[in-house]
């Protein structure tokens, strides 16, 4: 599209930086109008957004409107999300929500994987026009398929009224506010170190095992795959053991491994070994805010539970720009990202430590 739009890399890298604040702006938007819309509308009108943006992508003919509606979609990604962990905290019961809300968080890695085949094998033919229509038509019946879910389930009819439903199970009204709640504090340091962390490791990911460490395009690729069929395929076992043997635990563990898929890129980014990093930074990543998501869900009702996670989500989006800027930086100044890699290591340290001092409540 930068070629055929004769687009520079500035203006692609503005489109791309608009996209990343209007994915913020969302998850404010969700937060705030959400508990009075209802979670199943917001679910179903994000989805439909997506759709018709991807669809408006194959005619857009100028730089504008190709960052608007890329702002757009991302704007509803965000949306989507703090509404299906809010969904969740109505329809779910609690000693399922991990599992749950695990595999919907990696739903983006599955279509990740669905876009690689449909661009793969609609572009050589029908060019970027035909292969933003055909992922737009495809989301359409996603919304449709959403759309008789939510509707079977009652989630569209009085859905704000559900939400309200839900809350008396919360114990009282400090659970109702929500942002006072000792738990908001722990999602939104879990969120900004993964995104300061987790955000510049598969940024530079690329750049680093290519540039500085030699290996082939076809190797870097490779371990990309490896890392998006990873988080595509552990969502359900991940959540499973969540479930049964607690929040602190899951999150421990995803933590380890992610501090142990650093310390490969630092010590032993040589094949095969280097596939594991890929394996565990898959796994740790597309799970985590299934995680983060529960452990809101666990002490909150779902009104506020829905503020709380639009609000992790601006925590993530501002740690990762910073995170990358300050990555960039160092690398920029002649400095090896294997320096990025260890400090990235120890951030997944400081966030071990933090499960260990955790607020927990019932499967928590």
């Amino acid at each position: 599209m930068r070629v055929e739009h004769g687009l520079s890399y500035a203006t692609t890298a503005n489109i791309t930086s608009g996209a990343q604040i209007a994915y913020m702006v969302g998850s404010l938007f969700a937060g705030v109008i959400g508990p009075k819309l209802g979670a199943g509308r917001l679910t179903l009108a994000s989805v439909i957004l997506a759709a018709l943006c991807l669809l408006g992508t194959a005619i857009a003919d100028s730089a504008w409107a190709i960052g608007c509606l890329v702002a757009a979609m991302s704007a509803s990604a965000a949306v989507n999300w703090a509404s299906i962990s809010a969904l969740a905290g109505v329809y779910v019961p609690a000693r399922r929500r991990g599992q749950a809300l695990t595999v919907a968080a990696t739903g983006s890695a599955w279509g990740v994987c669905a876009n690689g085949v449909i661009v793969a094998r609609a572009l050589p033919d029908l060019g970027t026009s035909g292969a933003w229509i055909l992922t737009g038509l495809t989301t359409l019946i996603i919304a449709g398929i959403t759309g008789v879910a939510l509707f079977r389930r009652g989630a569209l009819a009085n859905s704000a009224r559900s939400m309200a439903a839900a809350e008396p199970e919360h114990e009282n009204e400090h659970t109702r506010i929500g942002l006072r709640h000792p738990a908001m504090l722990y999602a939104c340091l879990f969120s900004i170190l993964a995104g300061f962390a987790a955000v510049p490791f598969l940024t530079y990911l690329g750049a680093y095992l290519d540039t500085e460490v030699g290996h082939p395009a076809t190797l870097v690729g490779s371990v990309w795959a490896v890392l998006g069929i990873t988080g595509a395929a552990t969502g359900f076992v991940v959540g499973g053991i969540a479930d049964r043997y607690g929040l602190p635990l899951a999150l421990r563990g995803l933590f380890a491994v992610f501090v142990v898929s650093a310390l490969i890129m630092v010590f032993l980014p040589t094949p095969p070994i280097v596939y594991g990093a890929g394996i565990g930074f898959g796994l740790m990543y597309f799970t985590l805010w299934g995680l983060i998501s529960t452990y809101v869900n666990q002490f909150l009702a779902p009104g506020p539970a829905m503020r709380v996670i639009g609000i992790t989500l601006v925590c993530v989006g501002i740690a990762a720009a910073l995170g990358n800027w300050a990555a960039g930086q160092w690398a920029s100044l002649g400095h090896s990202f294997a320096d990025v890699y260890l400090i990235i290591g120890a951030i997944g340290c400081v966030m071990i430590v933090l499960t260990t001092t955790m607020p927990i409540k019932k499967n928590c």
